[in-house]
């Protein structure tokens, strides 16, 4: 629990503060006035978010996970940071577009689902490897 604690204070501290960053970039011209609010805020913030903060994050939390453990593992950590893209804009933009009070309740939905959805493809890399297996060994 104290290790989650790493992760889940600075995820709240970037919400905030990203938030505040695109609002910086709107008011210097960087972004276009129609960013100011709706959809496409979320977007812009989601974006900047996962790009600039997401990677550090991944390597925190794999760093966290390895002091955890006792184990030095960093096998896969390209199909983490790949995460960012496919999983994790699309889910922080939807996030981004709910009220504040719900945005971190969602981001720990969107964590337990990321969590299910890379534990069952975990799960049938492995049926499908003991099947090579088993067909190799006949």
């Amino acid at each position: 629990m104290f290790i989650l604690a790493f992760v889940v204070v600075p995820i709240k501290i970037a919400f905030i503060g990203f938030e505040g960053f695109v609002a910086a970039l709107i008011l210097h011209g960087l972004l276009p006035e129609s960013a100011a609010s709706g959809f496409l805020n979320a977007l812009s913030r989601s974006v900047s978010m996962n790009l600039q903060f997401g990677p550090f994050l991944v390597i925190l939390h794999r760093a966290l996970d390895n002091l955890f453990t006792g184990k030095s593992n960093w096998a896969n950590l390209d199909k983490s940071l790949y995460s960012l893209l496919w999983f994790w804009i699309p889910a922080h933009a939807l996030t981004f577009s709910l009220p504040r009070e719900y945005q971190i309740g969602m981001a720990a939905l969107w964590s337990f689902s990321l969590g299910l959805i890379l534990s069952y493809f975990a799960k049938s890399r492995k049926e499908k490897g003991s099947e090579k297996d088993v067909r190799s060994s006949i």
